[in-house]
């Protein structure tokens, strides 16, 4: 239809491949942030502050012994 068009469209993909290279290289550690960032709130902080209160109230038990 346009001739121009599909020069433009070479020149575009053209320059998507370049970011795509480099969306690869990020994507890993965006995704690793991502679940790291929903794990720790709810699995990773609560367990360790039970362990917190559990090990508080032992050490609070004992000095009343």
């Amino acid at each position: 239809m346009y001739p121009e068009s599909n020069r433009f469209q070479r020149f575009l993909l053209s320059g998507l491949v370049k970011v795509l290279e480099v969306m690869q290289r990020i994507a890993a550690p965006m995704i690793g942030g991502m679940v790291t960032a929903t794990v720790l709130p709810l699995l990773v902080i609560p367990a360790l502050y039970y362990i917190w209160k559990q090990w508080e109230g032992r050490i609070q038990f004992s000095q009343k012994q």
